[in-house]
């Protein structure tokens, strides 16, 4: 009963996807086509979207057939020049009988000529709706790939429109609306194919009902949509002028005696305004009649030279710039301490694993990586962040990487305890150890509880013994 929910979900995304296909490929075939000059080279919508659903079809009881997989393409190529051919005959050679065949003579006599390009037309579009049944027969219908396919096609209905305008082609504002229907539906059903997937949606809610209610959604969107866009249409602007063309007569009598009013009221604060103007650019206009006397130049004073501060304050800020440097090299050291170290072999443990073997680099070096681990710790101290429960995670991390490199992963669903099971049963010789470091892991990250330095030196005392085992022989 499962799978045939399942199927017709599936199903009806599928149609969505088709119907959204063939009104684009029906659009772009006709503009291609010239059908806007020459209505008998029209092709419907609704042949295109049989075209693509028998692709589909075919496609589908190829992959489900036991022909191998190179005697699939070189059938699916037959059949997709012969559906070319076919395309042709029934849209580009109407007069000629279709059972009889002479349209296949004037189809390949015109071919090389002018008259064939219509059938190159015609030829691409059959290779396109075989490359596309096989690409939905092959596809698993997800979110992503059904939301590429709705925007892929909105842009190319954008480019249709705009081409249309210079190619006076037709404008299929239905096909236009039932492509965004149909793209909506497509989008809930995939998102619902996914959360059906996952592991919460055991008992889906997802009814049949449900897909009524997703295409009465889309069908009201749409129609909103539609109602907006004739709204700010120049046939709604010339039918709202049309209506008011009785009023224009009174319309142009208030407006004007709207203008006559304003200018009565406005004539005092412009009267007043001219004036405010005339006083503020009198003196401008007084300096530019009289030319303006030199400003005596002023005797340079003697420079005396400021005087030194005091001893105290020179000492104070000595003080705080020592302060000021000290605080910069602490923050320095911190942000380096705390920042995870996966460049290295056995990643952010190196960190907190004080028995780690001596960096390369010589003993200068190492003596100053212990100095700057010293200074960091200091600094730790007195910091409000819980240093041990970062490395109690580092050290539960390190115990899951090194389980995955000898086979045995955590799965996502996994608790911690039931890991520890998991690795009691894998290895049961270090089931103190991991048993060790799971309840310390469960108190610091889920209790948020402090680890006392005792508690710290004996994790890690037991995964240095659990790597040893792991590490030694491979097994435990």
């Amino acid at each position: 009963m499962k799978r045939l929910q399942l199927a017709w979900r599936r199903e009806m995304s599928l149609a969505c996807l088709v119907g959204m296909d063939a009104l684009c490929l029906a659009a772009w075939t006709n503009l291609l086509l010239g059908s806007a000059s020459n209505p008998a080279r029209r092709v419907p919508a609704m042949a295109v979207f049989l075209l693509l659903l028998g692709t589909l079809t075919v496609a589908r009881g190829l992959e489900a057939s036991h022909l191998p997989l190179g005697a699939q393409r070189v059938l699916a190529g037959v059949l997709a020049i012969i559906t070319g051919v076919v395309l042709g005959g029934l849209f580009l050679y109407r007069e000629y009988p279709f059972a009889e065949l002479d349209w296949l003579l004037a189809w390949a006599a015109d071919l090389p000529r002018s008259n064939g390009a219509a059938s190159i037309v015609l030829l691409g579009v059959a290779l396109y709706a075989w490359w596309r049944g096989i690409a939905l027969a092959q596809s698993r219908l997800e979110s992503d790939g059904v939301g590429f396919s709705f925007r892929a096609g909105i842009v190319s209905w954008l480019w249709y429109l705009i081409l249309s305008l210079a190619a006076h082609a037709d404008e299929p504002v239905a096909w236009l609306l039932l492509y965004f229907a149909l793209g909506l539906v497509a989008v809930g059903l995939a998102r619902v194919e996914d959360a059906q997937r996952g592991r919460a949606a055991i008992r889906s809610p997802f009814a049949g009902s449900w897909a009524a209610i997703l295409a009465g959604a889309a069908a009201l969107t749409v129609a909103l949509g539609a109602v907006a866009t004739w709204a700010v249409s120049w046939s709604a602007e010339e039918a709202f002028w049309s209506l008011a063309v009785p009023l224009a007569g009174l319309l142009d009598r208030l407006l004007l005696g709207a203008l006559s009013l304003a200018g009565i009221l406005l004539a005092p604060l412009l009267e007043w305004l001219i004036g405010w103007l005339q006083g503020m650019l009198a003196p401008l206009a007084q300096s530019l009649r009289t030319p303006p006397t030199p400003a005596p130049v002023p005797t340079p004073e003697a420079v005396t030279a400021p005087a030194p501060p005091a001893p105290a304050l020179q000492a104070a800020l000595w003080l705080l710039a020592v302060l000021a440097l000290l605080a910069v090299v602490a923050f320095i050291v911190s942000f380096l301490q705390r920042r995870p170290t996966f460049e290295e072999p056995e990643g952010p443990l190196a960190v907190a694993w004080e028995g780690a073997p001596p960096e390369h680099g010589g003993r200068s070096a190492g003596t100053l990586r212990q100095l700057g681990r010293r200074l960091a710790a200091a600094v730790a101290a007195l910091g409000p962040r819980p240093y041990s429960l970062a490395t109690v995670r580092e050290i539960y991390a390190g115990l899951q990487r090194l389980a995955a490199r000898h086979g045995v992963a955590r799965e996502e669903a996994q608790t911690p305890y039931e890991y520890e099971r998991h690795l009691d049963g894998a290895w049961p010789a270090i089931g103190a150890e991991v048993e060790a470091i799971t309840d310390a892991y469960v108190r610091a990250h889920y209790g948020q509880r402090q680890i006392s330095d005792e508690e710290l030196a004996a994790l890690r005392a037991a995964w240095q013994r659990l790597r040893e085992a792991l590490e030694g022989d491979g097994s435990a």
